[in-house]
């Protein structure tokens, strides 16, 4: 999977895109 590595540094930002990742799931 295609994952920005600045997610795992930004806790917000890794939450944003776990909350996306189950809505286009």
């Amino acid at each position: 999977m295609t994952v920005p590595s600045i997610a795992w540094a930004d806790p917000a930002r890794a939450a944003a895109f776990e909350h996306w990742l189950a809505a286009t799931a």
